[in-house]
């Protein structure tokens, strides 16, 4: 269903509402029914529906599923997010991002509520609604939420409203969802400088070098050896759009805007990881040149492939087996010289797109080996394409031990992907 390029309403009707019969009748517990919906399913509906002009199912499936007790992660929620920057932000992502996204909170003091909370207020203030954005800060900031306070100060509230500082307020539980990327931010909000993107990114750096080793986790991030390879790459870019497919926390975006890029245009498929971002992109000061889209690559590209002005930095850092269709689906856009680097081409691996990089005629491709960021022992590869032309006759089908090993790299990369273990 996923899948479904076709626009028959009444078989989507039929499906929304043998779901909702299903969410009704079933609701979340500890055991599912045997014909009930479980999240992997919900999640299916919502996505498959976000791709056709059914959007009033997606979210008539959504509140069902919240009011019987299912909590749909923001992988889920962010097919329906499309872009948590565009403007005038709608009832609807007004809701999925202050009540579904952060449904496990049950107080402004949680860390994925003020976070969510602090983007839609920033929004809403961008949008010229000043007064109710900071209507929706004012208890953060009684609470001394430092992205908060920041915010209330930009939107105009007066600084003598503010009690004084605290520490960080936000209530974290171990163990719960986004709790790593959410104990990174705090840990950047207490270090780092605002408005100072290098003091941001080696508070990152270090949370992942010092504070997670030893702890069965691990930061995902493009640092140490890698940042060098990448900023490197990006300074020595032709002038034109920064494409980034993965944004995870903000750090890479971060970076390349201190590496040279004026506009970074970066999409993230996780609601919450993208809300994250925009908080720490916020606080490094660097809002007005990175825009951040929520969705998956093969939608967004799908959309913006023909609106793209000339692309002449790409940075690939998401799933692997996508990175070959993902720069397919952008070519048309690349400007003669354009560099595109691509993170993880060892480990999980991207054999389909090296196979096409590193012969086809249309890029010059140099692969890298390098250490996995706090992880020294641990190899990894980087690749960097330079774009030297379209080729109408460059056409290569990809052998069957190649798409093998594309298909063992993404089992490696869903493990990886696991709560609370990398990305």
């Amino acid at each position: 269903m996923a899948t479904l390029q076709c626009c028959n309403e009444p078989l989507f009707d039929a499906l929304s509402t043998r779901a909702l019969a299903l969410l009704q009748a079933c609701p979340s517990s500890d055991r599912m029914p045997l014909r009930g919906l479980d999240d992997h399913n919900i999640s299916m509906l919502l996505s498959a529906f976000s791709k056709t002009a059914s959007w009033g199912h997606a979210w008539s499936v959504l509140d069902a599923a919240f009011r019987g007790g299912h909590r749909p992660d923001g992988q889920s929620l962010g097919c329906l997010a499309w872009n948590p920057q565009s403007l005038p932000l709608t009832a609807q992502q007004l809701e999925l991002l202050t009540n579904y996204l952060p449904a496990s909170g049950t107080s402004e003091a949680d860390g994925l509520k003020a976070v969510a909370c602090c983007i839609a207020a920033s929004q809403l203030a961008r949008a010229g609604s000043a007064e109710a954005a900071l209507d929706m800060l004012q208890p953060l900031v009684a609470a001394g939420d430092p992205l908060a306070r920041r915010l209330w100060l930009a939107c105009g509230g007066p600084e003598d409203e503010m009690p004084p500082a605290k520490d960080m307020p936000w209530q974290l539980k171990a163990g719960s969802p986004y709790f790593k990327e959410l104990k990174l931010l705090q840990h950047v909000l207490a270090r780092a400088v605002p408005g100072d993107p290098a003091s941001v990114c080696r508070a990152v750096e270090e949370f992942g070098s010092e504070k997670l080793p030893g702890s069965r986790r691990w930061l995902k991030v493009a640092a140490g050896a890698k940042a060098e390879i990448l900023a490197a790459a990006a300074s020595r870019a032709p002038e034109g759009l920064a494409l980034e497919v993965g944004t995870y926390c903000g750090y890479s975006a971060a970076l390349l805007c201190s590496s040279g890029c004026s506009r970074l245009l970066t999409l993230e498929a996780d609601l919450a990881h993208a809300v994250i971002a925009q908080a720490l992109l916020s606080f490094a000061g660097l809002c007005h040149k990175v825009e951040v889209l929520v969705g998956h690559s093969e939608a967004l590209l799908a959309q913006l492939s023909s609106h793209l002005p000339g692309v002449a930095f790409v940075f690939l850092d998401q799933r692997g087996s996508r990175y070959e269709t993902d720069l397919q689906m952008i070519e048309a856009s690349l400007v003669y010289g354009a560099v595109i680097v691509a993170d993880n081409v060892l480990k999980p691996g991207a054999p389909k797109f090296l196979w096409k990089v590193t012969g086809s005629k249309m890029y010059k491709t140099q692969v890298i080996s390098v250490p996995e960021f706090a992880m020294t022992e641990v190899e990894d590869w980087m690749s960097i394409s330079t774009f030297l032309g379209s080729s109408t006759s460059d056409v290569r089908h990809t052998p069957p031990d190649v798409r093998a090993l594309e298909w063992k790299a993404d089992r490696m990369r869903e493990r990886a992907q696991q709560p609370q273990f990398g990305r």
